[in-house]
């Protein structure tokens, strides 16, 4: 009859809690099941467990379990973000979850063209589908300024209108109203010489979300 040798019963269990830590840290840092780049929108108040799914539908990750056990391992499942995601192809889980966690987002952009009435612009910003909620601030002709600006999906309509407004706002605080006319059609007409110049000098973040990116 054998007797209990407690050695080997240390020796197995530390192999196999070496064999689990190596799969586990494959599962985790080792390239992903993710054939191309996938596309994903995670809409706010989507929690780690939704996201998750999310991901493994579209087959970016293949453990769901796994990624919600990690996100909240390393305290990351408080801190995913709403937005607009690419992932690419073979991204690893960790990439995943430190790109959600970071915001690393797509930001779109919306131009609204010179010689427009402030109507024809809300009209161009009631249009754009990645945008939501209805508008409800007023804009007058002569205070929206004409420009492309960055926005990520799912931000208000009304945030672009306040952009526009900040802006132009911002460019007649610097070079004063003389720069800028409102014609008797009501359309306003800002020179590509004025819009050059306060981008010079206000810089291109005058026209962007305020969060860092374009």
């Amino acid at each position: 009859m054998n007797s209990f040798n407690p050695k080997k019963i240390i020796l197995l269990t530390a192999l196999l809690l070496s064999l689990t830590v190596w799969l586990v840290n494959g599962w985790i840092y080792g390239e992903g099941s993710l054939l191309s780049n996938a596309h994903i929108i995670i809409n706010k108040g989507n929690g780690s467990s939704v996201v998750a799914s999310k991901l493994k539908n579209a087959g970016v990750i293949d453990k769901a379990w796994l990624f919600k056990l990690v996100a909240r391992f390393m305290r990351l499942d408080k801190q995913i973000k709403a937005g607009e995601y690419i992932f690419e192809a073979n991204a690893s889980m960790y990439d995943v979850l430190t790109k959600l966690a970071n915001g690393d987002v797509i930001y779109r952009k919306i131009t609204l063209p010179e010689g427009l009435t402030s109507t024809q612009m809300l009209q161009i910003i009631d249009s754009e589908e990645s945008l939501s909620g209805d508008i409800t601030v007023e804009a007058k002709d002569g205070e929206l300024l004409p420009e492309t600006y960055s926005f990520m999906y799912g931000d208000t309509k009304d945030s672009i209108i306040t952009q526009a407004k900040e802006a132009m706002n911002k460019a007649r605080d610097q070079f004063g109203d003389s720069l800028f006319s409102t014609g008797r059609g009501k359309k306003i007409e800002v020179s590509e010489e004025s819009l050059n110049k306060a981008r010079d000098q206000l810089g291109e973040s005058l026209f962007s979300t305020g969060r860092g990116k374009k």
